[in-house]
């Protein structure tokens, strides 16, 4: 089914889209954790998922069993869908992420929240953005937990937070009017809310940069 068309049948702000990339994949005994978690929230979900090993789309081996059919009425599992289009459709309310760099901003453009599962390399400081310095989201994962399988009753919790969150809802779109308002004064360059966005994350690492080499002095 078309993500877009199914999104039309929900509530405005009511849909929680989940989708962790193509690079680095999830382990089947955490994708069993993140299906619980997602069942248990009560929440409705789109989520991206795909094959751990790879070697297939299917699915369904590593989905706890019943699931899909449990779900079927507020959830849609899929190999793939338009990102952006899913974003910035009404009925979604936030964005389950590994908070990629794209995916960040494409987040921020259409002003939702973010649950940050970031699975390596700069998705850590992404999060770190996202969750403490912009306030627009949650983190589930900090970094030092790579191999720790985060259980369904916390993400169920942080999935209600996230999508009840009134105060992080206004500051994801606060954030997204900014960018919006730097992007007309920048004229019609796609790269101003990129421009915006890297030069905010540039002061995150200085500052981190600057809070090291003082504990290094100490």
């Amino acid at each position: 089914m078309d993500c877009a068309q199914w999104l039309d049948d929900k509530p405005p702000k009511s849909v929680i889209y989940v989708s962790f990339g193509s690079l680095i994949s999830v382990s089947a005994r955490q994708i069993e954790e993140i299906a619980m978690g997602l069942k248990n929230s009560e929440y409705s979900f789109i989520w991206v998922l795909r094959h751990p090993g790879q070697e297939t789309t299917e699915v369904s081996a590593v989905l706890p069993d019943d699931f899909l059919s449990k779900t079927k009425e507020r959830g849609l599992v899929v190999p793939w869908c338009s990102q952006l289009k899913v974003l910035s459709h009404p009925s979604t309310g936030g964005f389950f992420s590994h908070c990629g760099w794209n995916s960040t901003l494409e987040s921020i453009s259409s002003g939702l929240p973010i649950l940050g599962f970031p699975l390596g390399n700069e998705q850590y400081t992404n999060c770190r953005l996202i969750a403490d310095e912009w306030k627009i989201g949650l983190r589930l994962r900090s970094g030092d937990d790579d191999d720790k399988i985060i259980g369904r009753k916390e993400i169920a919790e942080n999935v209600r937070r996230l999508m009840e969150g009134k105060e992080m809802r206004r500051a994801a779109e606060r954030l997204r009017d900014i960018a919006k308002m730097e992007v007309r004064k920048g004229g019609s360059s796609d790269n101003s809310l990129e421009s915006v966005a890297n030069g905010l994350k540039a002061k995150l690492i200085e500052k981190t940069v600057s809070k090291t080499n003082l504990n290094f002095d100490v």
